[in-house]
This record gives C-alpha cells, structure tokens and sequence, in this order.
C-alpha cells in the first residue's frame, strides 16, 4: 500500500480481530520485503564500515565492486545531567549535557509544563514562548556544553516540569499502536522546581588597573542574572591576604560604575577607599559580589593588584667640583640619597641632567634662485608666531639688500592704532649664488632681549616674476632651531570635543607606552596628570585646564567640552604627540572625539600657524646619563666647559612607571673653576742673528690653559739664575686686544639747539678712507636699539583735542626737557602708535605738530621716542637706498651709530 496524500502524520497501519478461515490465520502488516538487498544486523552503532560485494555462477567468482561505506545509527539516546535551576520569580534555567549515544545531534527539544504529564507541552499551541507550557527546538549551540536555556514569563512560585531530548538525522517513529508516546523520543529524566526570586549572579571578568598609589580602576560584566530583582549595590572585599582573613568590605551603589561604550558590556568604576587607605607595593586581593532585595550574591572570581605609582625624588645631597687642579676642570660630582618613597615598585636605576644657562639664536636661511638673470622680480616674507596673526613684508627687490630684508622683518606687526610687536632681534646676512642669493636670517642673538629667543616659527617665501623670464623660485628652511636659556618644556592640547551631552571614557599613550587607565570624559586637570604619570615612558606634567579659552587663540577647532594644556616638564625637548583612543566616548549627537594638538610649529594651508600648542626645547649644552645601577649614589659629570655655570637634577625611575619628579641641590648651580694656565714648555735661547746685543727666545704653549684663552705670555731675562733684576717682557695674546673706542658727540655753539638733519663720519683704515651714509642727529647707539628706545619725562603734561598745544601741570619750564624734533606718545591718544613731533618748545608749553587726538586733561604718562619701527617710510629701523623702499629723507633718519659704521664693511669688520 503507497500513501500518495496523508491529511496529518502517517502512523503504522494496525488490524482489528478478524474473520478469516482456518481461525488460526493471521494478518501480517510489515515494510516492504527487502528485494535485492539484505540486512545486516548485530552491528555498532556509531561505527563506520565499509562494505563490498562479488558474485559467483559455476565458472567461479567475479571481481569485488567498488567499497562503499555507512555508518548504522539510531535516535540519540537521552541528554544526560540534567539540572533545573530557579533564576527570578519568573525564569528557570535548563542545564544538560549531550547524549552519550547518536552524534552528531542536530538539535535539542525542550518541553516544560506545570503539569507533570506534558498534555499542554505537546499540544499545537506549545512553543518556545507560550509561557507556563511550552515545546521549543535549539539548534545553535555556540558554546561548548553543559548546555543551557533560560524559561521565562511563568508564573511565580509555581513548580515546573522540564525535559530534554536530542534529535538527528534519524527521524524518530510512533511505535504504540494506541498513540502513546507519541513517538520513540528518549526523552531525559525529568526535573521539577518552582520559580522563586534569588540573589544576583557574580560579577564576570573582573580586571583591574593601577590608577597610582592608593587607587585602582576596577573594570567588570554585569552580572549575568539580577535574580529577579534590581540588583541595588555592590560589596567589594580586599585584602593583603589571599584566604580574606582580614577582609575589609566596601558597599556602593550599583549606579556608580559607568557603562564602557563600545567594549561588550564592561562598567567600569575608580576604587580609592580612604578608612584605612591602600598601602602602596602591597599586593592586594579583591572579588566583588552584587546586592537586590533577596541579598548578597556569590562572590566573583579573585584578582590581585598592586597600587603603585612613580618614586619620589632622590634626596639630594651634594654638588661640587675641584677646587684646584694642574689640567683644566671640566668635571663634577654629584651624589645624592635614595627616595623617601619607591612608588610601590623596586627602584631600578637613576638619571642625572645637566645643562647651562645659555642660548642658541635660530637660523633661517632665504633661498631666491633663477634659471635667467633677473630684473623686476620681487619677493615677500610672511612670519605667523601664533595661530590669530601672520604679517607679510612690503616686495622687496629680487636681489634686497640685508639691512632691507631685516628692516621689512622687523617692521612686521606695527600699525599706529595696535602694534603687534613680532620681532625685536634679527640679523640678516646676504650670500650670492650661481644662481641666486641666500639671506641668512638669525634670531635672538641677543643677550639683553627673549621675545624671538627659542624654537622660531619658519619664514614663507612668495615670489612674483613681473614678466622676467628666469622662473624665480623662493624657499625658506631652518638650519638650526633656537634654544633659549633653561629650554622649554613642550606644551600639547588635549581637547574634549562634541555637542550635546558627553559621557564615556578615553585613553592616552606615549612613546610606544602601554595606556593610561581609562580617564572619564569629564575628568579635571589632576586626574589626567595622574594617568599621564603612571606611564613608564612620562616623567612630570603639569596639566592646566581651560575650559573657557576661546579657540581663536589657540588654532583649534570650535565644540571643545575641555581643554588640557600638558606641560612636558621631564621629558625635555621636542617630544612626540601623545595618542589618544577615543573610542568608548559618546555624545548624544555622536560626534564627540578626543584630539591632540602637538607641540609644533607647523603651519596650516593659508601659511598661518596652525596651533598654539609650544614645541620643547632642549637647555643648551643639555646631557644626561645612561639609566645608572639602582646601587648608584654618585655620578661624576664630565666633559664641562671651565668657567660656565651649569645646572643638575637627579631623578629616580622604577620599572613600571618610569621616572620621578627631578631633584634640585640647594646649591643651585656649580661653575667649574678656571684655573691658572701651566708652564710655558720647551722654553729655549738662541743667537738672534745680526744682533751682537740681542737674543731669541722660543717656547711652547703650556699643557694646560686652565679652561680659559691664554691672555698673555711675560718673558724675564736676567744675566743672574736667580733673577734679581730681570728685564720684564709682556707678549700680548689676541684675545687680549685693546679695542679702540671713540667717543662721539654733537653740540651747537651758544644757547641753540639741534632739532634735526643728520652727518656723516669718515674712517680712515690702512690708508683709504669709507664715509657713512647719513646718520641722523637723534641717532640710537646700537642695531638693537632702531626697534626703539623709550624715555619717561618727568613733567606732567596736559593735552586738548583738536589743539596741538602742549601745557603743563603745574605750569613748569620744558625748555631744557623738551625739545623741537622730539616725538612724543601720550597715555590718553587714541591710536596708541602714533608720534606726536615738536614744533617749538616756549617756556612751560610746546607746539606739536598736528591737533591732538585723544582725552583731554593731564596726561598720565608722557614718553619720549629714538629710533622705532612703523611703515617703509617712517621707520627708523637701519636701511640703505631704495628708490621704493627706503628713499633718501627715510635713510638719513634711520639707523643706529652701530650700523652706520659696521655699514663700512670694507673698514670694519665688526
């Protein structure tokens, strides 16, 4: 019989009695007979076999046919070690493991009910969520076993019956004719229990992370189950002792660890106790469990942590040199105590530094080249110290002379209403090319002034061809960065940046470092400096929140939530960018971001700086020692310059958090002294020839110098050894040299007085004679000086706007305090930068030379001005000719007595 359309699952035919005769007939209901195949019984389950066959007729057998292979199998035999657990008041939780018998399984069924007999279980309406009865198929099991499955939406304190069973590719069969069992499932033992509220699961995966000496950042998964009731707080247990014989418990509430966006379910929470605090370099052991309205849960798992940060300083103890010496000295020695304190961790080693006072001026060089010879080409220099401002030069000619170059540079900034004063100190030396010439532009070279001391922002060039033909290209490169007195330490920015509401957390390393413990999104200026310090590759920050800066001035972008300005101050010199991972911080708009601004100074598209963020600078003469034995206690520094003052600090370091603060002397600085040079050598007589009355004396220079340049050799000559009357010869050396110096002054006869014009000096040198170029009467003395001298008058002077005369108050005579051709600046003017000339000075009032404009009254302050910057044609700033740039009447106005004489270069070399 063949069954080509069944309404529900076919079952096995059966038959009732029946009336056949003889009475001892039977009907017999059976699978198909097998035809052309057999059965082969008493095999293993599970074993694979393999199987040929050959045939025979009366001539003999045939060969084998190919081997085929299978493996017998039957329904798999019942799940094994079943448990039911009660999770909530309204879940259960199913555990097993595999059958032993009937892989591979393809799917488990599970059936509950709360009635033992599984009537609802197996009805149509069971399924995985039909609640207080349900019939529910797995077939992905991604972990390894014991297997488990939660039950939910039943009721509470009601008993549940669960059992499980394991399907394969063996389709199981009704085998009662009476339809009960249904089928020849082997079904597991069956489990009962009744839903009732337990305590929270344990804390998963707990780590922890040293946040310094007394504290550590504690990072968890959320308890699996809460029981079935909010899980409210959090008992952590510590202690020195791994057994927790003397555990010391903390409760807090379960909101106070923040959820750690973007890591799988993390939270996250500082663990600092105060009542008693951590020790640090104590190891501790900690497990967490979690609290609801049943109770306290288990415990998790235990993980130990150290609290520890960096050492603290060495004590210093002693700094000093010899005293006296036959060689040059050129050492020191150093020694110092250890640390009060080791930070947690062994000392590994110590550092010592040493630097002087000194500087370094930069140096920049201009680059104008050509393929042709050129005529009308100019060219402009742009100079941009900070991210709000950038000034460009007039054009200057193709082939500018240095003092035009250097007089455009320093001119940059000024304005009559607001002076931006950029540079004060420059140098500018010109060197032709094959093809071009080379400005060598040299800053803060002088020691009387700091404002262009240091790491200097570079030149832009721009050239314009104005038709020449020779393709003029212009470039600027720094040949060697400045160093200003004790170096600076670099500053970075650390910006929070986003909109709308921000949470999260952040991280940071440095120089290949591991990172910094999670540092919250809106954590103040203390708790990054102290995450920033437990690197082992950062010594001492100091870190400066400003969270109301306004971005215009620092070059950054707008939406910054906070603002860090890391000072580098024990990682001397230009450093790397710290890396920040911003990862797992938010914003309610999603655009919240961690950047860093490094120390640099590089400029953006426009050629204007792009932050305000300061580059390091190394102390000139900076050295420091290989990492010393943790043993060491003194270091002899060698290798001093004899006569120069130099500074030390000695730092103690620890393996996992690198270096301490740094250690001063009390003795601030030491000096190596300059000793008395040795003995000429080889000193020897000779017959001076031609001379009856006369000899030569030859020698050698001393071995030693004593640190310092020979100034001058005396030779004594004596007819007697013991050199009672010697004849007394002084030898000048150059360093020696007497410098000529000149005094010059201008005067008028009788009771007249110089009100303006200018002269010229000639200098006679080897026979030729150089004249300067026109030196104004009021000339400044030195190059440093033409960016302008200031003097304070004494006499409180009164002004009216719209008048251009100048009272006093009290009346009081000016006559010999003020003169005609003097410029004056007054407190109360409008444009800050403008000069006020006098006319004519009578009695106790003066006449300037425009109506005054400003507040009216007495001045709170009256200078008086020499020399200054301003535009091409008013500043005083050194120049030679220039038909555009620098007429007649604004070079005989200009300049310093120093430049017009070092002008002369044929005569004066310096």
């Amino acid at each position: 019989v063949a069954l080509h359309s069944t309404v529900e699952t076919a079952v096995r035919f059966t038959a009732p009695k029946h009336h056949l005769f003889p009475s001892n007939a039977v009907v017999e209901i059976s699978t198909r007979d097998c035809n052309k195949c057999m059965y082969l019984s008493s095999l293993n389950s599970g074993t694979q076999y393999y199987i040929r066959a050959r045939t025979k007729n009366v001539r003999g057998w045939s060969e084998y046919s190919d081997v085929v292979s299978h493996i017998p199998m039957g329904i798999p035999s019942a799940p094994t070690n079943i448990r039911l657990n009660a999770i909530s008041g309204d879940c259960l939780e199913v555990v097993f493991d595999p059958p032993h018998y009937g892989e591979p399984f393809k799917s488990y069924l599970i059936q509950w009910d709360y009635n033992e007999s599984f009537d609802s279980a197996e009805g149509v309406s069971a399924s995985c969520n039909s609640g207080r009865y349900g019939n529910c198929v797995l077939s992905q099991f991604l972990r390894p076993p014991p297997y488990t499955y939660e039950i939910c939406n039943l009721l509470s304190s009601e008993s549940y019956h669960v059992r499980v069973a394991a399907r394969n590719a063996v389709r199981t069969q009704s085998i009662h004719p009476d339809g009960g069992p249904k089928d020849n499932t082997k079904w597991s033992t069956i489990v009962s229990k009744m839903t009732s509220y337990q305590v929270p699961d344990p804390p998963m995966a707990l780590d922890i992370k040293v946040l310094g000496r007394t504290g550590a950042q504690i990072l968890f998964d959320w308890p699996k189950r809460n029981g079935g009731s909010q899980i409210s707080r959090f008992l952590v247990h510590y202690d020195t002792s791994e057994d927790f014989s003397s555990a010391i418990e903390l409760i807090f509430e379960s909101t106070q660890p923040e959820k750690l966006a973007e890591s799988g379910g993390k939270y996250i929470f500082d663990f600092a106790p105060t009542d008693p605090p951590l020790i640090p370099g104590s190891k501790y052991f900690l497990k967490m469990s979690a609290m609801n309205t049943i109770g306290t849960g288990v415990f998790s798992k235990t993980k130990s942590f150290v609290p520890s940060g960096p050492p603290d300083p060495p004590i210093f103890s002693s700094l000093s040199t010899l005293e006296f010496s036959k060689s040059p000295i050129t050492e020191a020695t150093v020694s110092w105590m250890t640390p009060a304190s080791t930070g947690g961790n062994p000392i590994d080693g110590y550092f010592v530094e040493w630097w002087t006072s000194g500087k370094s001026p930069e140096v920049q060089v201009v680059r104008l080249l050509y393929t042709s010879p050129l005529s009308a080409t100019t060219f402009t220099l742009s100079f941009s110290p900070n991210p709000t401002i950038k000034k460009e030069t007039s054009n200057l000619p193709w082939n500018a002379s240095p003092d035009l170059v250097r007089r455009e540079l320093l001119n940059l900034g000024w304005d009559e209403s607001r002076d931006s004063l950029l540079l004060s100190d420059v140098k500018v030396m010109r060197s032709t090319l094959a093809n071009g010439y080379l400005w060598t532009v040299t800053y803060g070279d002088n020691p009387d002034r700091q404002l262009n001391d240091g790491d200097q922002v570079c030149l832009v060039g721009s050239v314009t061809s104005n038709g020449d033909l020779g393709t003029p290209s212009i470039t600027v490169s720094t040949i060697r960065d400045g160093q200003r007195p004790q170096g600076l330490n670099e500053i970075q920015y650390l910006q929070i940046i986003g909109t709308g509401t921000l949470s999260g957390f952040y991280r940071i390393k440095f120089l290949g470092s591991e990172w910094t413990n999670y540092i919250p999104v809106h954590a103040d200026a203390e708790y990054v400096k102290q995450a920033l310090e437990q690197l082992t590759t950062i010594g001492e920050v100091h870190v400066v929140q400003n969270d109301s800066l306004d971005p215009i001035f620092t070059g950054t972008g707008p939406n910054v939530v906070h603002h860090f300005e890391v000072h580098f101050v024990g990682n001397p010199g230009n450093v790397e960018s710290m890396i920040v991972d911003s990862y797992h911080i938010s914003s309610t708009n999603h655009d919240a971001t961690v950047i860093v601004h490094d120390g640099n100074n590089e400029l953006d598209a426009f050629n204007t700086k792009e932050s305000a963020a300061v580059p390091g600078e190394l102390p000139l003469h900076y050295g420091k020692s290989e990492l010393l034995d943790s043993n060491s206690r003194t270091y002899q520094i060698s290798g001093l310059l004899t006569g120069t003052e130099y500074f030390v600090a000695v730092s103690a370091r620890n393996s996992k958090h690198g270096v301490s603060k740094r250690a001063y002397p009390s003795q601030a600085s030491i000096i190596p002294p300059v000793q008395e040079p040795g003995t000429p050598q080889n000193v020897r007589l000779a017959v001076n020839s031609g001379y009856s009355d006369s000899l030569v004396a030859h020698f050698d220079p001393p071995k030693s110098t004593g640190g310092d340049a020979i100034l001058l050799y005396r030779v004594e000559l004596d007819p007697s050894p013991s050199f009672d009357n010697p004849i007394v010869q002084d030898i000048e050396c150059p360093p020696s040299n007497r410098k000529t110096e000149w005094e010059i002054m201008t005067f008028v006869e009788g009771d007249g007085v110089i009100n303006g014009g200018s002269f010229r000096l000639e200098l006679e040198v080897d026979g030729f004679i150089s004249v300067t170029s026109d030196i104004p009467y009021d000339a400044v003395a030195l190059s440093s000086n033409e960016t302008g001298v200031t003097q304070y008058l004494a006499p409180r002077f009164s002004t009216s706007s719209s008048s251009d005369i100048l009272s006093t108050i009290p009346p009081t005579n000016i006559e010999n305090v003020v003169f005609p051709g003097d410029r004056l600046r007054f407190s109360g003017q409008t444009e800050s930068m403008e000069y006020y000339e006098v006319m004519s000075v009578t009695s106790i009032s003066a006449i300037l030379n425009k109506p005054f404009d400003g507040n009216d009254g007495a001045q709170a302050l009256t200078t008086r001005h020499y020399g200054g910057r301003g535009s091409p044609l008013s500043s005083r700033v050194h120049c030679n000719f220039n038909e555009d740039l620098c007429p007649k009447s604004s070079e005989s106005r200009s300049g310093s007595m120093q430049s017009k004489i070092e002008n002369l270069s044929l005569a004066v070399q310096k």
